[in-house]
C-alpha cells in the first residue's frame, strides 16, 4: 500500500521574470478555479501570488508550473483527497496584504491585529490529516534574482502552518545485525514501508527540508 506521504525539497535554479503582474485572490475558492483569481485566469509560470486576508484557497492541483511566489495572507489548504504538486520559489505567510519576496525579513509583523485570523498554510491537519494512498508535496526551486541566502523558502511571519499525514504502525526501521563500516547495504529486521524515495533531486547539494510519515532504509555511504 502506498502510504501518506507530505514532502518538502529544493531544486536547481530557474531564470523566471521578476516583473510578472501580481495575482491576487478575487474570493475564496479552488486554487484550479479561474473565477478565484482576479486575472479570471488560473496562474502560470512565474507567477506572482498574492492569497488576501479573509480569503481561503484550497490547493487542488497536481502541476509541474513553477510559481515564482505566493504570499499567503488569507488561508493556503492542500487538498486531501487528492495528489497535489506545488511548484514554488518562495512561499511566505504575512498579514497586511502585500506581496514580498524578502527572505527572512517579516515587514509587516508589527501589523499583526491579534483580533483577526492568521495567515495560514495547511498541509493537512491532526484532525485531517493527508490520508493514506495521497501525497501533498512543496518542491522548492531557487530562480533567478532572488535572494540566495534566503531562497528558497517557506516563511512565517506571526502565522500559522500545519503539516500532518495520517499515523503509520512504526516510526523506524529497526536493522537486524550490526552495521559495520563500508558496507553498501544493510538488512532490516523486518521489511520496511513501500513507497518513493523521501528525496529527489538533480541538485549535486540540495538544501531541503522534508516531513514525511514513511521511511526507507538506511544505507551506509
Amino acid at each position: 500500500m502506498r502510504l501518506a506521504a507530505i514532502m518538502l525539497l529544493a531544486l536547481p535554479s530557474l531564470s523566471l521574470a521578476s516583473d510578472e503582474p501580481i495575482i491576487r485572490t478575487a474570493r475564496s475558492g479552488a486554487w484550479s478555479d479561474p473565477l478565484t483569481w482576479t486575472e479570471k485566469c488560473v496562474p502560470g509560470v512565474g507567477a506572482r501570488i498574492l492569497i488576501r486576508e479573509g480569503h481561503r484557497v484550497e490547493y487542488d492541483v497536481k502541476s509541474n508550473v513553477v510559481i515564482r511566489g505566493v504570499t499567503i495572507s488569507g488561508s493556503l489548504i492542500f487538498a486531501s483527497d487528492r495528489d497535489t504538486t506545488l511548484n514554488v520559489g518562495i512561499i511566505k505567510l504575512e498579514a497586511g496584504d502585500e506581496y514580498s519576496e524578502d527572505g527572512f525579513d517579516c515587514d509587516h509583523s508589527n501589523r499583526i491585529d491579534p483580533a483577526k485570523p492568521k495567515p495560514e498554510l495547511i498541509v493537512g491537519t491532526p484532525a485531517k490529516p493527508i490520508p493514506n494512498g495521497k501525497t501533498a508535496l512543496i518542491r522548492l526551486h531557487y530562480i533567478e534574482g532572488m535572494n540566495k541566502e534566503t531562497c528558497p523558502a517557506i516563511i512565517s511571519c506571526g502565522g500559522r502552518m500545519d503539516l500532518h499525514g495520517a499515523p503509520i504502525s512504526h516510526s523506524w526501521v529497526k536493522l537486524g545485525p550490526p552495521r559495520k563500516r563500508l558496507i553498501r547495504s544493510c538488512h532490516c529486521r523486518f521489511p520496511p514501508l513501500a513507497g518513493k524515495p523521501a528525496i529527489t533531486s538533480s541538485s549535486p547539494a540540495p538544501r531541503f527540508m522534508a516531513m514525511r510519515n514513511r521511511h526507507r532504509p538506511q544505507r551506509n555511504e
